[in-house]
This record gives structure tokens, C-alpha cells and sequence, in this order.
């Protein structure tokens, strides 16, 4: 409460429904992760792959070898976009769930994740009524 200067907080009584609830208003949703964070000493892993983590270009360099450069641009993102799906994919629970020993451990931090299907560039604001249910507030006594 002090790290946070915080005087109230909302405790989650019941996560997988407050999570459920909360999927349903969210537009796009279409994953949810949710785990405790796991503190280490540095935030850099590794972890083995079924085949290496490496963009395949191969549609674009078969479009620059016939000679059409139009979409280059096009394909450059695509390619880009299906690498960094990949990534999610194979990185995914390690990057959203793992967070630096110092000084975050004390947090005893739990985290909800919610996957779209388009990009979000800024906050979005929704209300939920139905996830109030599985919540209690809380205030500190002094």
C-alpha cells in the first residue's frame, strides 16, 4: 500500500469468473492467460524451440526475385506480423509472467492477460457490471 501510495484496493474473490466476465465485454477477445508472476533475478531466459525463432521470408524474396516490388512493403509487415505471432506463441507465458526479483517480489503480483484480434495503439475504457460480483473492496484502516 505504501510502495503504491494507495489508501483502498479491490480484492478478486473468485479470478476465473471475474476473468470470464470481464472476456465477454472485451471486443476482439479471443484468449485469456492468467498466472502468478514468477520473480527471477534478471528478466532474460531461455527455453527450447521446436525450430528456430527466425522470420521466413521467403514470399518476399520470391516477389523481389520476380521482379515485384509493389507489395514488398506489404509483405515486409506480413512476415514481420507472423514472426511476432510465433514469438507470443513460444514466449508468451514467460514474458507476461515473469518479472525481476528487485524490487518486484514483493508485489506477489497475479496477472490476467486478455488477447484481442486487432492491434491496440492506446487504452481502451469498458465498463463490466457482471465482474463487480466477484470482487470485495478494501480500505486501509489508518
Amino acid at each position: 500500500m505504501e510502495r503504491f501510495e494507495a489508501d483502498n484496493w479491490i480484492k478478486i474473490l473468485d479470478p476465473w469468473a471475474f476473468a470470464q466476465a470481464v472476456s465477454r465485454v472485451i471486443p476482439g477477445f479471443f484468449q485469456l492467460r492468467m498466472a502468478p508472476c514468477r520473480y527471477i533475478a534478471e528478466r532474460s531466459f531461455s527455453r527450447a524451440v521446436a525450430s528456430p525463432l527466425e522470420p521466413d521470408s521467403s514470399k518476399l524474396l520470391q516477389a523481389l526475385g520476380d521482379g515485384q516490388t509493389a507489395n514488398i512493403e506489404v509483405l515486409f509487415n506480413e512476415m514481420n506480423q507472423r514472426m511476432a505471432e510465433r514469438l507470443d506463441e513460444e514466449l508468451a507465458d514467460r514474458t507476461y509472467f515473469v518479472k525481476e526479483e528487485d524490487p518486484y517480489a514483493v508485489e506477489d503480483e497475479f496477472r490476467m492477460v486478455w488477447t484481442v484480434d486487432h492491434e491496440v495503439v492506446t487504452p481502451k475504457v469498458f465498463t463490466c457490471p457482471e465482474a463487480v460480483q466477484y470482487c470485495a473492496p478494501g480500505r486501509d484502516k489508518t
